[in-house]
This record gives structure tokens, C-alpha cells and sequence, in this order.
């Protein structure tokens, strides 16, 4: 799970942090997940992530740069990318759609 340990929802089912006001980006955590999953060995990986409805992008920067860095270094590994980018930000944001799309295989 990427873009820190704390979603900005709540949602009723979840067990994750939850703050209107999270930490700030780790901008190493891309570089540090992606060179950990690359030394696991994995042919298959499942990346999800909290909620960030506190960044413009709802950090959808952040998790293609993971995924771009990963595919870097395990080319052949297959990526499921389960980022959760939606409602109004998302659908009046075609460079948003544009940088997941670009995660594609």
C-alpha cells in the first residue's frame, strides 16, 4: 500500500489511519517500494493505496512514478495496479486519466 499510511475517507470497513490532514508525500517511498518488490523475486505484484483526496492529483503522480520505476526494474513482472482515483477530481481531469493510462502494460 502506497501514499502513506493514512486515507483521507474513513470508510466504516476499513482499519487504515484516517486524517483530513496526512502526512506529506514520502517522495522516497517510490524508490524504496519499487527496489523492494524488485528484490522479492515476485513475477506478480498488487499495488493499492489510501485515499489522498488532500492532493491535487489524489496522488496519482506518486503511484505512476512507483509503478514507471518498478516496471524499470523487473520489465517482465506483471503489475495489478489498484489505485482508487475517482469522483469529480478524476472525471474533469483528463491528465490525471492520462498518467494512469500511461502505467498500462
Amino acid at each position: 500500500m502506497i501514499l502513506g499510511d493514512t486515507c483521507t475517507r474513513g470508510c466504516w470497513f476499513c482499519n487504515v489511519k484516517t486524517s483530513q490532514t496526512p502526512p506529506q508525500l514520502d517522495l522516497n517511498e517510490l524508490g524504496n517500494v519499487a527496489e523492494a518488490i524488485a528484490s522479492w523475486g515476485l513475477n506478480y505484484v498488487v499495488i493499492t493505496c489510501v485515499d489522498r483526496d488532500d492532493l491535487l492529483d489524489q496522488g496519482s503522480g506518486h503511484f505512476t512514478k512507483t509503478v514507471q520505476k518498478l516496471k524499470a526494474l523487473k520489465p517482465n513482472m506483471l503489475i495489478e495496479a489498484l489505485g482508487r482515483f475517482s469522483g469529480p477530481t478524476i472525471s474533469n481531469s483528463p491528465k490525471i486519466i492520462s498518467c494512469i493510462l500511461s502505467t498500462k502494460q
